[in-house]
């Protein structure tokens, strides 16, 4: 770091004019130093220049003096004052036969870095950490390191933190973000700390005591088959098994069946009194401190009314479940859907897109790949699923496959797998730097062809982590109710909701997007967005003879402090 000798020179002496009690000493001090550098004629005043000074001064501390007579006039933070402290380090490093900084730089593996890197940012403990691993790569001939390289370089240690304070140091350099910082770096760590971390214990945990259902090894013999088939898709007694996806309901509501059974000493069997067991059980439970709802009772009833005509049972005992079920049914149309209050808590679309761009912004802070990439994952997952709300179980998309890039632009193709429907074409324009941060990772910009391609070639996760591994099923679900507070179903009713304002057309495209098929939805949301409409036309039929004037006093704009949306 270097400052202007004139105008430094010109503080010192007016500080030094300004201080009336400034003892002698100080001025002796300050004064000598003013002249010195008035004779050298450099235009410049850095650390060569006062370790010059200090070499010349017949006193061996001249230079800290110095420094605490400089203490007294200039401020806390003042430029000089910086450069002073440096160069009484410089000294004191060399007088004790360690090197200094300047001898560090003096490296040739650090003239690529000279102009471009922020070398001054770096303390000397991390200068050192930088010095040693650029000369090891300058002794093995590597200009573009590995992670394999990283891991030999510290080989010798005994755990990760000295790879993760070269990272630590890099960072501060400002360097371009190539892979072999960005990407190989962190990869090392990780790896070093897997390879350093200690055994998990042998202990076995004791299992989990089962307080709402059985296991499904205890259930009977004949029911345990029954659910086999089942799940193998098999015909039996001329009744189709449902779809894969209902199978875990069907399981879970017969567990907890059997389980409500054998807490009132009941065979394990469909009977009257099993029945009448497993609904005082579902009355009495509690989510959350509230009482089940009538949907969740319906949804136990109906999983074991299709089981039982799975299994033959007697026209009898289906009756009875049929009848609690359409009992159950009148319950729950009585009650508001549960999803509503959910889609006033997300709010908006235009809310949740501007979620996903401040999570995007956020990612670029990050220092680590790993929160980089949870981050940047998230704001995509947001972003995505906001314009194509796809169910849970279509989100599981790849390169090549399902995500491809022509002619610029990005291009969707998958099917559902519920109702089948092919959703293919181009995304919006919007996406395309979610896509792009969630490829480079922090990686500069230059790379993004070569990464984009990479990944299409080798049909990589679209939601994956910094070692290229697939993010769980449920990533971009619990993003949402991390950002949204709620899962991602509830993008379906947003698109509903907005889209549905636009009348039969709209509620048409809504089931579209959303590949729904329900006339009974369509004429739901259709419903909803016409009493909606209609609310906003008497709101407009009442405010129209209102003044502006009249207006600004009775209603003030409240949201006058709020951003406008911008998609750039």
């Amino acid at each position: 770091m270097s400052l202007d000798l004139e105008s430094t020179l010109r503080e010192l002496s007016t500080a030094l004019g300004r201080a009336g009690s400034t003892s002698r000493g100080d001025t002796v001090r300050i004064q000598s130093f003013v002249d010195w550098c008035r004779q050298q004629g450099v235009p410049q005043v850095d650390c060569r220049l006062l370790l010059a000074f200090a070499s010349v001064q017949p006193k061996r501390h001249a230079l800290r003096a110095l420094e605490t007579s400089c203490k007294k006039l200039l401020p806390d933070g003042h430029p000089f004052r910086g450069v002073l402290r440096y160069a009484v380090q410089e000294l004191d490093r060399g007088r004790r036969g360690a090197r200094t900084r300047q001898e560090i730089l003096e490296g040739p593996w650090w003239r690529p870095l000279f102009g471009k890197a922020n070398i001054d940012a770096l303390s000397y403990t991390q200068l050192k950490v930088v010095d040693n691993h650029l000369e090891w790569m300058a002794k093995k001939q590597i200009s573009s390191p590995t992670a394999e390289d990283y891991l030999a370089y510290a080989s010798n240690c005994q755990s990760a933190p000295p790879l993760t304070s070269l990272q630590a140091a890099y960072i501060l350099l400002g360097l371009p973000a190539t892979p072999s910082i960005v990407e190989a770096l962190p990869a090392a760590i990780t790896r070093k700390r897997q390879m350093t971390s200690r055994p998990s214990s042998s202990i076995s945990k004791p299992q989990k005591v089962r307080k709402l259902s059985v296991s499904r090894h205890s259930l009977p013999p004949e029911w345990q088959e029954s659910l086999a088939d089942l799940r193998k898709g098999m015909l039996k007694n001329s009744v189709k098994a449902p779809s894969r996806g209902y199978y875990s309901t069907v399981e879970r509501a017969v567990c907890q069946y059997i389980h409500a059974c054998r807490q009132n000493n009941l065979k394990d069997d469909f009977s009257l009194e099993g029945i009448q067991a497993f609904r005082s059980v579902l009355e009495a439970r509690k989510n959350k401190n509230r009482d089940l709802r009538a949907a969740t009772k319906k949804m136990y009833f109906d999983a074991l009314l299709r089981f039982s005509r799975y299994r033959g049972e007697s026209d009898e005992l289906i009756g009875i479940l049929r009848s609690a079920s359409h009992a159950l049914e009148m319950d729950f149309k009585n009650q508001n859907p549960l999803k509503f209050g959910k889609l006033q808590e997300a709010g908006s679309i235009q809310r949740i897109l501007s979620t996903a761009i401040d999570l995007k912004a956020a990612s670029r802070k990050e220092h680590t790949s790993t929160w980089r990439s949870a981050k940047i994952n998230e704001a995509l997952a947001l972003a995505l699923f906001a314009f194509l709300p796809l169910r849970l179980g279509d989100t599981r998309l790849f390169w090549g496959a399902h995500i491809t890039f022509v002619a610029g632009r990005y291009f969707i193709d998958c099917t559902t797998r519920k109702t089948g429907t092919p959703i293919s074409g181009p995304l919006p324009m919007f996406l395309e730097p979610f896509f792009a941060e969630a490829l480079l990772l922090g990686v500069d910009e230059v790379f993004l062809d070569r990464y984009r391609q990479e990944a299409i070639n080798s049909r990589a996760p679209l939601f994956r982590k910094p070692d290229g591994t697939q993010r769980a099923r449920s990533f971009a679900s619990d993003a949402w109710r991390k950002h949204a507070g709620t899962g991602m179903h509830i993008a379906r009713s947003l698109v509903h909701t907005e889209l549905g304002q636009l009348g039969c057309k709209g509620t048409a495209m809504a089931l579209s997007i959303c590949a729904q098929r329900d006339p009974r939805t369509a004429r739901f949301y259709q419903g909803q967005a016409m009493h909606d409409a209609r609310m906003l036309q008497a709101l407009h039929i009442l405010g129209s003879d209102i003044t502006e004037e009249e207006q600004k006093i009775f209603f003030p704009d409240l949201d006058s402090n709020d951003e406008s949306f911008q998609c750039g």
